[in-house]
């Protein structure tokens, strides 16, 4: 949980930085979520996780923004990351917290994105396929993942070929004697 004093804490840095960066990432929102949300969720569950600080305004130095809809904002991301009862639009769904806050006074939504097990990445965006909708996150961007990148994802757990090569040098007198006794 991002307490209070924390989020000040990282709103300083934001403004200081004069960007968002690997961990953090502020929208707008102000009456409905940003479409592209997702690409930040995605990036984030394939990264190192992050922090999305919704009803704040990066362009008015990280601001928050007057009219904040919070909860309407809240429901439209629990919808969209398949909470409400809706087909999510990422998959797989990466786990999150969200935390009502305050900045100034003024409300704010923190969803905080946990990458995902490297047995389950790639995140991607569903109607753009894995292909185009996968990302990661490079400083304050969501970059799309190469292919090679998709590749190495969804193969880093299988086995390699060469486990179960025959190796044409090897003999019966290359076995420990120990070992196949304990076996």
């Amino acid at each position: 949980m991002v307490t209070p004093e924390e989020l000040a804490v990282i709103i300083e840095r934001l403004r200081t930085q004069k960007t968002d960066d690997g961990s953090v990432e502020a929208k707008k929102c102000e009456k409905k979520l940003s479409s592209d949300v997702w690409e930040t969720v995605s990036a984030f569950a394939n990264t190192s996780g992050g922090l999305i600080l919704l009803g704040i305004d990066e362009s008015n130095e990280f601001s928050p923004v007057d009219h904040f809809e919070l909860d309407r904002v809240r429901d439209q991301f629990i919808s969209g990351i398949g909470d409400g009862g809706e087909k999510a639009l990422v998959a797989p769904t990466p786990r999150y917290r969200l935390y009502r806050s305050a900045v100034e006074g003024r409300p704010v939504l923190a969803v905080e994105i946990d990458e995902i097990d490297i047995r389950s990445k790639p995140c991607y965006i569903v109607a753009r396929g894995i292909q185009n909708g996968s990302y990661k996150r490079v400083d304050d961007e969501d970059i799309r993942l190469s292919p090679t990148e998709l590749y190495e994802m969804q193969s880093a757990l299988l086995p390699s070929e060469a486990d179960g090569s025959v190796v044409a040098e090897a003999t019966l007198d290359d076995l420990d004697d120990e070992l196949i006794e304990k076996v």
